[in-house]
């Protein structure tokens, strides 16, 4: 689950669902918008505002990519997939570098963390 502040919304993986739930939190009552699908159980969120994207570690070491600028014709859609190359292992405890354009990532791999990483736009 992250926040993106600036635009007042909850991203919340939610694998009950089979994808990545959207909530307006701009009142004191959250209200449900959509659910963003996705394939493969969801582990970690982060927003990325600078690059108006949503990382979500998913299940096979995957990490989905989400637009979420509302001027976009891809507003709220899965834009690319990016094999971190985990090899079987989830991608979870997502974040964003915003500094070095950076995503982090941990699997856990024969029960041992194994951090992934790459650039943002992936190469």
């Amino acid at each position: 689950m992250d926040i993106d502040q600036r635009a007042h919304r909850l991203y919340y993986g939610d694998n009950w669902s089979g994808g990545l739930d959207v909530f307006d939190i701009s009142t004191r009552e959250p209200k449900y918008l959509q659910t963003i699908r996705m394939r493969g159980m969801l582990y970690g969120v982060s927003v990325a505002r600078n690059v108006n994207k949503v990382f979500v570690g998913l299940s096979m070491s995957l990490v989905a990519v989400v637009d979420i600028d509302p001027a976009s014709p891809t507003f709220h859609t899965v834009i690319a997939q990016v094999d971190t190359g985990g090899r079987g292992a989830s991608a979870s405890w997502v974040a964003y570098d915003e500094t070095n354009d950076v995503v982090h990532a941990a699997a856990i791999a024969g029960g041992k963390p194994a951090p992934l990483s790459f650039p943002w736009p992936a190469v």
